[in-house]
């Protein structure tokens, strides 16, 4: 599968290369981060892109994902486990500055259970084509 399929595929299909190890949650999460660098320049789809916490969650999925079943660090969240998203800006979330300014939610605490990789938050004005 090359890279725009991969940008294209179902969470289905990225679900079965992550358990097949056939795809890492570090690789998909750096594909869409390429991406979204490429393309937002032009599509302006994206305020904040937070690069980093994206990698750093995609790592920690794919520690528990690939760890030996046996093994106390093994952990399958299920479908959403390792896969990138992006997050609306009227989404709150924690230590996240947001345009224009919103009051705290409860969306914070559930956030942060949440298996997915957080890879940017959409321009509010268009839908996200990366």
């Amino acid at each position: 599968m090359n890279d725009t399929d991969l940008a294209f595929a179902s969470i289905e299909e990225v679900g079965k290369l992550f358990r097949k190890r056939k795809l890492s949650p570090v690789e998909l999460t750096k594909l869409m981060l390429a991406r979204i660098e490429q393309l937002n320049p032009k599509l302006n789809a994206y305020i904040t892109v937070t690069a980093e916490l994206a990698l750093e969650q995609s790592k920690k999925a794919e520690s528990e994902l690939f760890g030996r079943r046996a093994q106390k660090g093994h952990r399958d969240r299920g479908p959403l486990h390792g896969i990138p998203i992006s997050l609306k800006d009227n989404i709150c979330t924690k230590d996240m500055v947001l345009l224009p300014p919103l009051p705290p939610a409860s969306v914070t605490a559930a956030w942060e259970r949440t298996p997915a990789a957080l890879s940017a938050f959409p321009h509010p004005s268009r839908a996200s084509p990366v």
